[in-house]
């Protein structure tokens, strides 16, 4: 039988940075694969750059916990948005 691996042991390897979340007109999100960033500032200049050559209804920047493999956005902790 396989162990299963303790949530301290996940939880030692996930870094916090920002990524961000690119939403359609219906508010539904656009983006599945989510960058990670260890500065606001970096997330914010992409973001923008990505805004201005898609057809957006608006990105938000929002905290996430990260690893080698996933990415764990907190959608409820919008720290800017850029609307169209």
């Amino acid at each position: 039988m396989q162990e299963k691996p303790s949530l301290r042991r996940i939880s030692q390897g996930m870094k916090f940075g920002y990524t961000f979340i690119e939403r359609g007109q219906n508010g539904s999100v656009v983006n599945s694969d989510f960058e990670t960033f260890d500065s606001f500032q970096q997330c914010c200049t992409t973001a923008e750059k990505s805004f201005a050559v898609k057809p957006l209804e608006r990105i938000e920047i929002v905290p996430c916990e990260y690893d080698s493999d996933r990415c764990h956005p907190q959608l409820m902790s919008v720290l800017k948005t850029f609307r169209g």
